[in-house]
């Protein structure tokens, strides 16, 4: 991971934790623990800060986490919700779970990449793509979206 992702991911967060008697963050990420964890130690390295991280397993992929944020509404234990799927982000935005956070860092971020709400920021990208067999799809049956 590149130190500017690092960065930003530090200067994005670290005001979650300002509040909090202990110098402690709790952070639930669906985001593979081979790519998230190296940036949450870092953030610890650059911070002073300990971070408590809860995983998603592969058995619940993304929404064992999101789950736990429901069940927790009434009493959070968590600071940051790391994720790598924004549908995540919105449906703890329309379940009222989610805070608005203006940070002052996503000041450079493009605007489509922020919620206009505030209560989520795009921080990375993901590529998703469609393969289509055209020995079995005719052209004019093939999608031009997958949404």
């Amino acid at each position: 991971m590149n130190k500017a992702f690092h960065f930003l991911f530090i200067t994005l967060f670290l005001p979650a934790c300002i509040n909090k008697s202990k110098n402690e963050l709790v952070v639930y990420t669906s985001v593979d623990q081979v790519f998230s964890e190296p940036v949450l130690k870092e953030f610890e390295k650059q911070t002073g800060i300990k971070v408590n991280t809860v995983f998603d397993t592969e058995e619940t992929k993304s929404t064992g986490v999101l789950n736990r944020l429901i069940s927790e509404k009434n009493n959070p234990q968590c600071d940051v919700f790391w994720s790598g799927d924004p549908m995540r982000a919105d449906v703890l935005k329309q379940k009222e779970i989610a805070e608005a956070y203006r940070s002052p860092v996503a000041a450079g971020i493009n605007a489509a990449f922020i919620d206009k709400d505030y209560n989520w920021i795009g921080f990375s990208s993901r590529a998703r793509v469609l393969l289509v067999n055209t020995n079995l799809v005719k052209p004019q049956d093939i999608p031009s979206s997958i949404l």
